[in-house]
């Protein structure tokens, strides 16, 4: 398929008189980000510069992104639009994956922010199972698991401590209960919704998540059910709706909000309202799709931003009139679908089907969501206070002359190693051996000395952890060969001969940290490929069989080749498990005091060129003796499936998917105009009269 598909027009064509418009607004990959991101999270290419071409340094970048400010876009995309059938949908992974200040309170923050929103529907995503099918049936629909607002059911910014969970229904036609769920066979949650567009016709949504759903989360959370083929689903519903004898008549108007996705390839990816060479998953469920009657396809999961065309059952290549969308991640973008309905079959007119992808630009925002936003990450920040731990001294990234480096062994990164392989010893993560950590990962040093009142030298926060691991990082387990352990020692070094020809060549040493009991020596003056002596390469004592088998512990970004550590993508059997940042802040309490690990794990052969921490970045630490281990955490964030009794695990984050640079907006709908009649409280009400169906 790819190269056959063309970018979707910006302009509709001539609705025929009485047609019913509708409007579609969807947000996809949301990821608990309430609060206005900074760095490259809060940053989005709307144009290539004088140059055209993306990826320079002459692009222009916008700030973009915030729940306070998606809402004054959805207000103003509304009011253009002007019309009664105008739905706020999601594709998936709206929670999980989060920032502190949503992921420290199960996400509540993110259903609260998303229900003043008024979002109407939305499938779920695979991160919507990352604290198991319990916790999901309690997002979707409210209560309480352990001790009110400390486990759960936080008091949220109106002082209700219930928790009644989402306002709109969460759809999965493809996750349905096996034989040891309650009603075996049967959809969780609805498989689809009816919307109610007026003049006696209906449009159908139908919810579906990517079937490698089970591969990506932990296994106990999925235990009682199924995920079943998307393409095989959708088909199955779409014969459903559009029987004749479907009650009230069939459905002849069908979108799909999937989360799965696609990736466009082409130089031209950029451009996120262009359909540039799209290729992955998304094109081979749509080619499984055996109807002509779905038509239209909102998708996710691979961050990326694309508006395409892709052949219906029977089209000509290239001549595809199917929509399919996404709008990139964190809601730094809307998806603008526009199309028209006839009164009297009830089908789509193709031909006026358009999207656009319109930029979420920072701003003043919406006030009454702006409020929402403030007050959680005020009370997430005094959960940042809380005590995880003690520390007996300062435990630093490696230094060189005070500076922080990253072609070092550094005892912070053994610690965090020890902790990730700590983290998944059961059988439910295949019983891993080693762990590694890459220096990227580790943005902070734990320092011992006191950060003020309150905070004792030797206490550790939670804040504090969460600064020396930011990124929400899933801890993975995989089976490795001994000679891809080889690999991926080798790969530490600079100039990889094995990097994808896409892929930007790695030109400095990055010296990942490794658990206790995996040592090995190393000419960090050899050329690229003989600079681990693979004699050298040893697991308590033992040296590592290249034929033979290991499970390792690695971070979900190591997991999918990052810092262009691609041996770690020939990993089988993966299993995704606790947030990087749970699994050290738990093993710092179970270990406290902790102290700094002594180097010698990976041993440089070049005495001049030790590679070793030179201790420069180490600070004072006087703590209390004996330092007791608190007892009192934040509320916990990672760990098994919920039971009735205790609450549930912590949200993970993206899971592999590639993401790349996202440019240029082409098309004029970012209009203003936020007249209220049109905007998202009118949405939300809307959605109650749609919800009879």
């Amino acid at each position: 398929m790819t190269g056959l598909l063309v970018a979707v027009p910006l302009t509709p064509a001539a609705a025929a008189p009485g047609d019913i418009d509708v409007q579609l607004l969807a947000v996809n990959d949301f990821h608990g980000r309430i609060e206005v991101q900074t760095g490259g999270d809060g940053e989005l290419v709307t144009d290539p510069g004088p140059d055209g071409v993306y990826g320079t340094d002459d692009d222009i970048v916008e700030l973009v992104g915030g729940a306070a400010n998606l809402a004054v876009t959805l207000d103003q995309q509304a009011a253009d639009f002007g019309g009664e059938n105008s739905f706020f949908v999601g594709a998936g992974d709206l929670i999980s994956a989060s920032t502190f200040t949503s992921s420290v309170f199960l996400d509540e923050p993110t259903i609260e922010v998303l229900n003043a929103l008024g979002m109407d529907y939305s499938s779920v995503g695979n991160h919507e199972f990352d604290r198991g099918t319990d916790e999901l049936l309690r997002i979707d629909g409210g209560g309480c698991v352990g001790q009110q607002d400390v486990d759960s059911c936080f008091t949220d910014s109106t002082g209700d401590t219930t928790f009644d969970g989402a306002d709109f229904p969460y759809l999965a036609a493809n996750v349905v209960y096996n034989d040891q769920g309650t009603d075996p066979g049967e959809p969780i949650l609805p498989p689809y919704q009816l919307l109610d567009v007026g003049e006696g016709q209906r449009m159908a949504l139908i919810g579906v998540v990517t079937q490698t759903t089970p591969t990506i989360v932990s296994p106990t959370g999925v235990e009682t059910v199924d995920f079943l083929d998307e393409a095989e689903t959708i088909n199955s519903y779409a014969a459903e709706l559009t029987d004749p004898a479907f009650p009230g008549g069939p459905v002849n108007a069908i979108a799909v909000l999937i989360h799965e996705g696609g990736t466009a390839v082409g130089p031209n990816a950029g451009d996120f309202n262009a359909c540039d060479n799209l290729e992955g998953p998304i094109v081979d469920i749509n080619a499984g799709l055996a109807t002509g009657d779905v038509d239209l396809i909102v998708s996710a999961h691979t961050h990326q931003a694309y508006n395409c065309r892709l052949p219906r059952t029977g089209e000509p290549v290239g001549a595809g009139t199917r929509l399919v969308t996404q709008g990139g991640f964190y809601g730094k973008l809307v998806s603008d679908v526009r199309l028209q309905i006839s009164p009297t079959t009830g089908e789509i007119d193709p031909e006026t089907m358009v999207a656009v992808n319109v930029p979420v630009l920072q701003g003043a925002g919406d006030p009454d969501v702006a409020a929402i936003v403030q007050y959680w990450t005020d009370r997430a920040a005094e959960q940042g206070q809380l005590s995880v731990g003690s520390q007996s001294e300062d435990i630093d990234r490696a230094y060189l002359a005070g500076v922080a480096v990253r072609d070092s062994e550094s005892s912070l990164g053994s610690l965090i190693a020890d902790a990730q392989l700590a983290s998944v010893q059961s059988e439910d993560f295949n019983d891993p051996v080693i762990a590694f950590m890459n220096p990227g990962g580790i943005r902070a040093d734990l320092n011992c000395l006191s950060s003020g009142e309150g905070d004792p030298d030797g206490n550790v926060t939670f804040s504090e952890v969460f600064t020396v691991q930011p990124f929400g990082n899933t801890v993975n387990t995989l089976r490795l060969t001994g000679a891809d352990i080889d690999q991926v020692l080798e790969e530490q070094f600079p100039n990889n001969p094995n990097t994808p020809p896409d892929d930007e060549i790695r030109t400095t040493l990055l010296l990942l940290s490794v658990s206790e009991g995996f040592t090995y020596e190393f000419d960090p003056n050899a050329t690229w490929g003989d600079a681990v002596d693979a004699d050298s390469i040893m697991l308590d004592g033992e040296v590592i069989d290249p034929e033979g088998e290991y499970v390792v512990a690695v971070n979900s970004f190591l997991a999918g080749g990052g810092d262009s550590f691609y041996g770690f993508t020939n990993g089988t059997d993966p299993v995704t498990g606790p947030v990087d940042v749970d699994a050290f802040a738990d093993y710092i309490g179970a270990n406290s005091p902790v102290s700094a690990p002594p180097l010698g794990r990976s041993v440089s052969l070049d005495p001049s060129r030790p590679l070793d921490d030179d201790g420069s970045g180490t600070g004072p630490c006087s703590p209390a003796t004996p330092t007791p281990t608190p007892t009192q955490t934040p509320p916990p964030t990672s760990g098994p499936a919920p039971t009735t009794t205790q609450p549930p695990g912590g949200g993970l984050p993206i899971t592999g998917a590639p993401i790349i640079p996202l440019a240029v907006f082409g098309g004029a709908l970012v209009l203003a105009g936020a007249a209220a009649a049109f905007g998202v409280r009118r949405r939300q009400h809307l959605s109650l009269r749609c919800r009879g169906e």
